[in-house]
């Protein structure tokens, strides 16, 4: 049996956050000690943290590729719009930096 090695590293987080999502759509606790409030101040705390990881991955992007694309679709003074799939970061950036001059 093959598996890659990046679904198991990543594999954990999706479990997690599904225990943490859970508890709060069903509005139970884990724990005596914990709240409500403390397990939706957990959930958006990881979420900055996830947040925080991939903008600095998108700033080690490679490329302009994303932003020099928007730029010939929507020359100015048109303001760039994209439908994107999941988490996109790439194309949300350039549509962000793209329309800064509008």
């Amino acid at each position: 049996m093959s598996c890659d090695i990046r679904q198991l590293r990543y594999a954990w987080w999706r479990r997690f956050m599904s225990l943490i999502d859970t508890a709060l759509d069903r509005r139970e606790v884990f724990h005596g000690g914990w709240d409500l409030n403390a397990v939706a101040r957990l959930r958006e705390a990881i979420e900055f943290d996830i947040f925080d990881v991939l903008e600095a991955a998108l700033k080690r992007a490679p490329t302009n590729n994303h932003y020099n694309m928007l730029l010939k679709l929507f020359p100015s003074p048109q303001q760039p719009w994209v439908v994107t799939t999941n988490y996109d970061l790439i194309a949300d950036a350039a549509m962000m930096n793209a329309s800064k001059g509008y």
